[in-house]
């Protein structure tokens, strides 16, 4: 049975999606800006994101220790730019809601994977997304956008804490999915010119007479 390939958004639609968070200063929706921010730079997994505590984020060293599973095994994702800022915004500004665990609701206690899932499609739905949008669509997208970048696929697989490369794999037939898409609408396109010409041409007869 062939593997199911990934759905992921276009780095404009990223940005919408992120900029649908409202820039009012309140807690919450600094920390809903900064989850969103979290879930595209790093292709957490969303119980991974929910698990994430204050101290596993390393500001001056420049990365995030993403734990997986209940076990000890650990990966440490360098942080990218945008979201470092995010982050240092985010702590400096909302500590009630980054005590402990990195996000948490009012009442103190972790978010929810069943949040992040809302708030995601909260979200794309206010950026006018026409496609259905979850928090593994985040992972899906950081992972293309690196291998679109030419980002080996061993060190995307270690990003995404991949334990062989066959996981990983995927975004390589996602890719040829997206290359075959723009082919075929290239031959669309040379079959219309065609049938253009063809009209020109009828029309060009019918002026001689």
């Amino acid at each position: 049975m062939p593997q199911k390939l990934p759905r992921f958004l276009q780095k404009d639609e990223v940005d919408k999606l992120i900029e649908a968070v409202p820039e009012n200063g309140s807690p919450s929706m600094l920390r809903d800006k900064t989850v969103l921010k979290c879930l595209y730079y790093t292709g957490v997994r969303v119980s991974e994101l929910v698990s994430i505590q204050t101290r596993d984020v390393s500001l001056e060293n420049g990365f995030i220790k993403i734990l997986k599973g209940k076990g000890s095994r650990y990966r440490k994702v360098p942080l990218h730019q945008r979201l470092k800022e995010q982050l240092q915004q985010y702590l400096e500004k909302a500590p009630e809601l980054s005590d402990g665990y990195l996000f948490c609701s009012k009442q103190g206690s972790p978010i929810t994977t069943d949040y992040v899932h809302y708030m995601t499609e909260k979200y794309a739905d206010k950026a006018g997304l026409k496609k259905i949008v979850s928090p593994h669509t985040f992972r899906h997208s950081f992972a293309t956008h690196l291998y679109r970048k030419g980002t080996d696929l061993f060190v995307i697989g270690k990003l995404l804490g991949h334990v062989g490369i066959r996981s990983t794999s995927i975004y390589i037939h996602s890719e040829l999915k997206h290359l075959r898409e723009a082919v075929d609408k290239l031959n669309v396109s040379s079959l219309l010119e065609t049938e253009i010409s063809k009209i020109r041409g009828r029309g060009d007869r019918k002026g001689r007479y």
